[in-house]
């Protein structure tokens, strides 16, 4: 099973309180950022490399 699949299945059997799920989205965003940021930086060494 593709790790999608099995978080839209955990998803289906799980409920937030507001507050909580407040607190996942603004993780949620954290983690995205930090990724973008990462691959940002892998690109610039690439580019660093070819030179």
């Amino acid at each position: 099973m593709k790790e999608s699949e099995n978080a839209a299945q955990m998803r289906e059997g799980l409920s937030f309180t507001a507050d909580e799920t407040e607190r996942l989205m603004f993780i949620s965003d954290i983690v995205e950022n930090d990724a973008l940021r990462y691959e940002r930086l892998l690109d610039a060494e690439e580019e660093y490399d070819e030179l």
